[in-house]
């Protein structure tokens, strides 16, 4: 009964609940620890286990051990509906080589509802430092980020880095990078939404609905650092940019996006100019982006202005042709307007920002 058991490593990952049944031979020298060699198979049935807010859940786990060389053995894992929150894998099985000084992972296979990912590495005992690397095939985005994205999913990546108790986060290196195709946006992020309604955008699939032709991007980590330089999102509607980093320790952002709408462009100044009409009157019966004026941060004051000094989409309308002189009453624009904001915050309440001096036509 695996809930009886003293925690033997990290207290957060003690089991709650499950069984473990099954025989371990055990031979060697008692005074060199590292020489013994185990055999034999253990079998877990309903493990539950709970880090921080992530239940895991266990239906079948089998563990067999088999010596290798004078100075190795075998440990082979099977994970047979292994459930992450709502995240299902259908299952997992890996052979790792264990020395005196190394883990090593040889074979390992994670099989979600689609496809397969591919696993090997290492771990270093004495110096704690560690290698992972990873090859998804076949994937699907909706297996691992259920009720948010749809559409086929190409991954790989690299990872290294040295366990630290306090930050484990603060340890990881590596690059990886991942695509998809021909998908959906089902519950756009915060700072999406933020800088959508900013532009008056609305989703052509819903309030969070973003169809795409392609998302994806490369990314590097730095200890703890993760940062992109290409991340992009291209839909028939509308194409996002983003390049910035992300402190996954602290999980804290700071970004800068640019977003370019590819549907009616009057149809969207049409929405700055009624906003520019209506919130200098006063008026209270406002549009979307008027009425969110104190939920977003590059709403307020600075974009209605006042007596002295010009709000943020008065002054865009000085510096993008489009809006000022280009624009004429009754004519048609012909071109995309490129806008800029910045994100800063944190992963949960990020903070968005307009730069109407990099705004754009072309």
């Amino acid at each position: 009964q695996l809930a009886s058991l003293p925690p033997l490593v990290q207290k957060d990952w003690l089991p709650k609940q499950g069984t473990l049944t099954g025989k371990i031979h055990v031979q060697g020298p008692v005074n060199r620890i590292s020489e013994i060699k185990p055999s034999g198979t253990l079998t877990g049935n309903r493990i539950f286990l709970k880090f921080k807010e992530k239940r895991v859940v266990l239906d079948k786990v089998v563990l067999s051990f088999e010596p290798k060389t004078q100075k190795s053995f075998l440990i082979g894992f099977s994970l047979s509906d292994l459930f992450i929150d709502k995240i299902r894998l259908k299952k997992s099985t890996a052979t790792m080589v264990v020395s005196k000084s190394s883990f090593e992972l040889k074979q390992g296979n994670i099989w979600p509802k689609s496809g397969v990912l591919v696993l090997s590495g290492a771990y270093n005992l004495e110096t704690k430092d560690y290698q992972l690397g990873l090859i998804g095939k076949e994937l699907r985005m909706e297996d691992f980020r259920p009720d948010q994205t749809e559409g086929p999913l190409s991954l790989q990546g690299n990872f290294n880095g040295k366990i630290l108790p306090e930050k484990p986060m603060r340890g990881l290196s590596g690059n990886f990078e991942f695509h998809t195709i021909n998908g959906v946006i089902l519950k756009a992020s915060n700072y999406l939404t933020k800088i959508l309604t900013a532009l008056n955008f609305k989703l052509p699939g819903g309030d969070t609905t973003l169809l795409f032709d392609s998302l994806g991007g490369n990314f590097a980590i730095k200890k703890g650092v993760l940062s992109t330089q290409d991340f992009e999102i291209i839909g028939p509607s509308i194409r996002v940019q983003l390049s910035g980093e992300a402190d996954l320790s602290e999980e804290t952002i700071n970004a800068e996006v640019a977003a370019i709408p590819l549907q009616l462009t009057d149809e969207m100044l049409d929405g700055l100019n009624n906003l520019i009409r209506k919130s200098q009157t006063g008026d209270s019966d406002r549009g979307l982006l008027s009425r969110t004026m104190k939920k977003v941060p590059i709403i307020g004051g600075t974009l209605q202005g006042d007596e002295k000094n010009e709000g943020l989409l008065d002054g865009v309308y000085k510096m993008v042709p489009l809006i000022g002189d280009k624009r004429k009453e009754g004519e048609k624009s012909e071109g995309l307007i490129k806008t800029y904001f910045s994100v800063g915050g944190t992963f949960g309440e990020p903070k968005v920002s307009f730069l109407p001096e990099k705004t754009l036509w072309f």
